[in-house]
């Protein structure tokens, strides 16, 4: 987790270094000018206080299946550079299958400053993991600004950030050059990715610059070009392509943090789990199995929360099987192979309904991959339905539809359905259904009641 969230600071500065030049220095306000300012004054900063986002694009394909998915992540944070320390607290959310989760993060040095010890906080619970000390500050990184020899553009006009005057800068950075950062940006798309050929990617970089302290008071980072097709790499047996990629970051205050310090429980429970592991150390790895599928007597998947306080049973599909993604919190299946290139799949999770995680959260995130499909070029014929209510046995059951053109080869329909319990908790159901040349025919509402009937608690 540590490593990821560090190479999100690496973005930062590996964006910054393909942002300018260093040439010249005058009374007259350049590009050049105030990335050279603001590298000297960066030297003297000892804390920020800012947050970042991250919107990803992915689309996966397996076995003639695929699923584009979006994952969002929105921190706030705060770190210090001597000694080295950062405090991240936020969410992350993957809207295909519905799932959002809180997340928050400390990085703290050792007594003796030779390790970084990082306390997470996700699904629940602390863990905590340890690594040398070899890169510099975490702060630094975010901060950090190297220049080479790409073109960056100063516009006329200054913006407010943060009710202050900033100096906005552009850049376009190339493929060949984005690609020297394949390491880092690798990192942040998934560990899955990497060895991905990023040759052909272009981003549009932005970065705003106080006029005041000539401190970074922002940048934003986005894939233009060369996504889809050209960003692809494939592993076990399933195609992953990039297809969108947003991140930016805003450095809101500077020298107003004294220290970060762990909270009790945090360090606490982490030294729990870590005394838990160390007993567990050298048992076989077949004695781990709270990732592994769970079935009852006739086969049908068993699977819970992320909590694990709400277990459901779920049916397997008729005319489907169970995919070797299914684990204990998610139930996966696709329809077996045909000579047809028609496919479906659906994918089911439970969540705990409450102020966080709602039924207008559960539409509002579907709706997002139909904002997305909007504005890419290659969807096409992009309709979203309303949403509509079907009687499952006792219970009311929801659903919203979307259908789209992909390339104009495929033809997909996708739904979340989902029915909330009795005690409050929400059995979401991600569906899709695939067509080479006309909209798949596998799934119609008689068939979205059946998948729901198909969930006992």
């Amino acid at each position: 987790m540590k490593k990821q969230i560090k190479k999100l600071g690496m973005l930062a500065g590996v964006t910054l270094m393909l942002a300018g030049v260093l040439s010249g220095c005058g009374s007259k306000v350049t590009a050049d000018s105030l990335i050279k300012e603001a590298e000297v004054n960066i030297e003297k900063v000892a804390s920020f206080a800012g947050d970042l986002n991250m919107e990803m694009g992915m689309g996966m394909k397996q076995d003639g299946v695929s699923m584009d998915m979006n994952i969002t992540m929105d921190m706030d944070v705060e770190a210090t550079v001597k000694p080295d320390e950062y405090h991240m607290d936020g969410s992350m959310s993957l809207s295909t299958l519905g799932m959002s989760m809180d997340m928050e993060v400390y990085g703290k040095e050792n007594e003796d400053g030779t390790k970084l010890m990082t306390y997470t906080y996700s699904e629940g619970e602390w863990t905590k993991s340890e690594e040398d000390i070899t890169d510099e500050p975490f702060a630094a990184t975010m901060l950090n600004l190297n220049v080479d020899d790409s073109a960056m553009t100063l516009e006329k006009e200054t913006e407010k950030v943060n009710d202050k005057d900033a100096y906005v800068l552009k850049t376009t950075v190339s493929g060949e050059e984005f690609a020297e950062s394949e390491e880092a940006f690798g990192a942040i798309v998934s560990d899955s990715l990497e060895g991905m050929d990023l040759s052909k990617l272009k981003a549009e970089v932005t970065i705003k610059i106080y006029k005041d302290s000539r401190l970074p008071a922002s940048f934003v980072m986005e894939m233009t070009e060369g996504l889809g097709e050209n960003a692809t790499v494939e592993s076990d047996g399933t195609e992953m392509s990039l297809t969108a990629l947003k991140y930016s970051i805003n450095f809101n205050e500077y020298d107003s943090v004294a220290s970060i310090e762990v909270p009790a429980e945090a360090i606490a429970a982490a030294e729990a789990t870590s005394s838990d592991d160390a007993l567990l150390e050298g048992l076989d790895d077949e004695t781990d199995t709270t990732s592994e599928v769970q079935t009852d007597a006739n086969g049908n998947l068993i699977i819970s929360d992320y909590e694990d306080t709400k277990k459901v049973t779920v049916a397997v599909p008729a005319g489907m099987e169970v995919s070797e993604y299914s684990d204990a919190t998610t139930a996966m299946f696709s329809t077996t192979a045909t000579d047809s290139f028609a496919y479906a799949s659906a994918y089911y999770i439970v969540e705990k309904m409450d102020d966080y995680y709602t039924e207008q959260d559960i539409i509002d995130m579907f709706k997002s991959d139909v904002d997305y499909y909007n504005s890419a070029e290659e969807y096409t014929d992009v309709v979203y339905g309303d949403v509509k209510t079907v009687q499952v046995g006792d219970k009311e059951g929801k659903y919203v539809s979307c259908s789209y053109k992909y390339s104009d080869t495929l033809f997909e329909k996708e739904y979340q359905a989902w029915i909330i319990t009795d005690d409050g908790y929400a059995i979401s159901c991600y569906i899709s259904d695939s067509g080479d040349g006309d909209y798949g025919t596998l799934i119609d509402e008689a068939k979205i009641v059946e998948l729901l009937a198909g969930v006992t608690e």
